[in-house]
């Protein structure tokens, strides 16, 4: 479906952010999705009726947590200490998503069954758009989720905020538990903008958050506890195309993983590259 140009009013494909007639630089497509009236109006129809149900003492601990996620979230993606240490070694190098490492040849496609068709759960939550994201997870205590890799790359807010939305959970894990199928796209309201991150929050947390307050360790258990059947959960964050290391503010290992010995050397690998070449990333082990 085409859109048009805010400034010239031709035009614009969805796939990109600037404009072919005039060049002005329009939201890139994620974030043009989660800004669509019917989406917003959902998200914030079902934010309302939650907070409806919550008593005072309720509503005063979602405030206190919803402050600190305004002030305190951050794009963490989490990957093997390997594929980090590679990216970060090499000059000028772009960090990219598995759809474009497996074209570029940067890695071998999954043969796992998930793999196979992950586009097709991913093109459910953003239609046409999957192959351009880089999947990430909302966090607050810095940490990503361990199911992908003991090694989190934390993103600075500023590069985010332009760029980034949030969805309520891995696409392939919410299709098995609202039973979507294959062609179907997830209903309104499960996406929101940079901003509106913690409305998100709210509305698929409000029942677990009680009358005391939160430290962020314990905000961040609760943005990434584990489905009952085991399955990762947490807020997905979709960061539009690659970045590079710039965009980079943190990197955190959790030696307390037991990581094995070539996930050791890649961490040493990494602190090197950040001396030489990455000053303003801060390296933190866990």
């Amino acid at each position: 479906m085409l859109i048009n140009c805010t400034r010239c009013g031709r035009p614009l494909s969805p796939r990109h952010s600037q404009c072919d007639h005039c060049s002005a630089l329009n939201d890139v497509p994620n974030v043009r999705l989660a800004k669509r009236p019917e989406e917003t109006t959902a998200l914030d129809t079902s934010y309302s009726t939650v907070l409806g149900s919550r008593t005072a003492a309720q509503r005063v601990a979602i405030e206190a947590v919803e402050r600190f996620i305004v002030h305190e979230q951050h794009v963490a993606i989490a990957r093997p200490a390997v594929e980090v240490a590679n990216f970060l070694s090499k000059p000028n190098s772009l960090y990219q998503n598995y759809h474009q490492q497996v074209f570029s040849n940067g890695r071998y496609a999954g043969t796992g069954p998930i793999d196979t068709i992950r586009i097709q759960f991913e093109n459910a939550a953003l239609p046409n758009l999957a192959d351009q994201i880089v999947f990430g997870s909302l966090s607050v205590a810095g940490r990503g989720q361990p199911d992908f890799g003991n090694t989190t790359m934390i993103l600075s807010p500023d590069a985010c905020k332009p760029r980034t939305t949030f969805f309520w959970g891995n696409p392939w894990v919410l299709s098995k538990t609202m039973r979507i199928l294959v062609g179907e796209t997830f209903p309104m309201g499960l996406r929101s903008t940079w901003e509106n991150g913690y409305k998100l929050v709210t509305c698929k947390h409000h029942a677990e958050i009680d009358c005391k307050s939160l430290s962020p360790l314990e905000c961040n258990d609760l943005l990434n506890a584990p489905t009952a059947s085991g399955d990762p959960e947490y807020i997905e964050a979709h960061y539009w195309n690659g970045f590079p290391a710039s965009v980079v503010s943190k990197i955190v290992f959790a030696s307390s993983s037991g990581p094995s010995t070539s996930e050791i050397l890649a961490w040493e690998i990494i602190q090197e590259s950040v001396k030489a070449m990455h000053s303003h990333i801060v390296c933190e082990e866990v």
